[in-house]
């Protein structure tokens, strides 16, 4: 690998994952190349706290959170944040994609459709989403409402989608629950709710909750990981305490039974996104990290 390198007249090498960054990192320090680490995950990780200060010239995170919580030396001269990009969605007709969704799941029209998009993961928690959703039933008895799963378990990991599922049968909400598994295209899906909910932990910088802003879905999710760097609480969204499933009651209320908020609240996250998560911002930041590394005439 270093002889590629060096024989190949390679200027940067740019890793974007575990495996990568170690083989890559260590041969690109015998090569005169220089090493651009690129942290996607858990700010904790070994790797980018033990490997990455030693071993990379620059390191992005996806996040300020995503940050290394303790690298063994100090990497503030070679840090930068660069959010990941986004495309545009193409535009959807939300009402007859609701109606869709409704009439796919023989439910009523009054039905309020809270969602969970994602690989049903420990970091996601897919159990919590159904005690907010009992949360919520309890705080608002009046509302009709049902709670929609997409994703999927990951090969090999633990059946949180039947965990979520027993969790909501032990809470009464069995019939208020629909897990639909992995769906594609997730568009109509996601434009057919009426608020995307996001329980997630340490999530790096979310993307589901990205997409549903482009297409106009309201969001509220934890106050924490990544997505206060998405999400201005009462602006662009709503941000709650991470640990308290009864906090997210109050503002899907607010958003389900106020629409001037909705409209406010979505019209300035679809601007937020769509001016700051692009493939040019992303460019830049990228470019920029580049520029700041001393190569060779």
């Amino acid at each position: 690998m270093r002889t590629y390198l060096r024989e190949n007249a390679i200027d940067i090498v740019h890793t974007n994952d575990g495996r990568m960054h170690l083989n890559w990192g260590i041969a690109t320090k015998f090569s005169a190349a220089k090493l651009v680490w690129h942290h996607r995950g858990d700010p904790t990780a070994k790797g980018v706290n033990y490997f990455a200060p030693l071993l990379a010239d620059q390191i992005i995170t996806v996040s300020k959170f995503a940050k290394p919580s303790r690298p063994i030396r100090s990497i503030d001269n070679k840090w930068s944040v660069v959010h990941s990009p986004f495309h545009s969605f193409a535009s959807q007709n939300r009402r007859a994609a609701k109606q869709a969704l409704l009439t796919e799941l023989n439910l009523p029209e009054d039905t309020v459709l809270l969602g969970y998009f994602g690989e049903l993961i420990a970091r996601k928690r897919p159990v919590v989403f159904a005690e907010i959703l009992a949360a919520f039933a309890q705080r608002y008895p009046d509302v009709n409402f049902v709670g929609i799963v997409l994703g999927a378990v990951p090969t090999g990991a633990p059946p949180l989608d039947q965990d979520m599922l027993n969790r909501a049968a032990e809470l009464g909400l069995q019939d208020r629950i629909k897990y639909l598994g992995f769906c594609s295209p997730i568009e109509p899906y996601m434009a057919a709710t009426d608020v995307l909910i996001v329980p997630a932990l340490a999530e790096p910088f979310g993307r589901t909750l990205i997409e549903a802003m482009h297409l106009g879905t309201a969001v509220v999710a934890t106050n924490h990981g990544g997505n206060p760097e998405a999400i201005t609480d009462g602006e662009t969204g709503f941000l709650v305490p991470a640990m308290q499933p009864e906090a997210f009651a109050a503002p899907i209320h607010r958003l389900i039974s106020d629409p001037s908020l909705y409209a406010s609240i979505t019209e300035k996250a679809r601007k937020f996104v769509q001016q700051r998560l692009t493939l040019q911002t992303h460019f830049t930041g990228v470019t920029t990290a580049y520029s700041n590394l001393r190569l060779r005439p």
